[in-house]
């Protein structure tokens, strides 16, 4: 969820870092009401679905791989994966906005009797 200090080098993540990271998430994700898809890069990303899904069961989880140079750049199908994850967020998240506004706009109106 955060970056490393500049002066550091880049080095793998620690079990500490994602436990941080995980215990981090549920205020996150309470910050963000709007929040429409959750698009998770990468192996280590990927461990959070359990707890979004806890914490926000109605929003959508994407995963992707991890977008590093070294990764794209020696495996063409990773960027075409990565292109078709966000794609596929774009296209969720203009559906839930487009569903909320017809909400909005039409309220109980739009309902049948009963």
């Amino acid at each position: 969820p955060w970056l490393p200090p500049d002066d550091h080098p880049v080095s793998s993540v620690r079990r500490a870092d994602i436990a941080a990271g995980l215990a981090a998430l549920p205020v996150l994700l309470g910050l963000l009401p709007a929040l429409r898809v959750v698009v998770l890069a990468g192996r280590t990303a990927s461990g959070a679905i359990p707890t979004v899904h806890q914490w926000r069961p109605e929003i959508p989880i994407l995963t992707m791989p991890h977008p590093s140079p070294l990764s794209v750049n020696q495996h063409p199908e990773v960027a075409r994966r990565i292109v078709s994850a966000l794609r596929q967020a774009r296209r969720l998240t203009r559906q839930s906005a487009a569903v909320a506004f017809n909400e909005a706009m039409h309220g109980e109106t739009n309902r049948s009797p009963r």
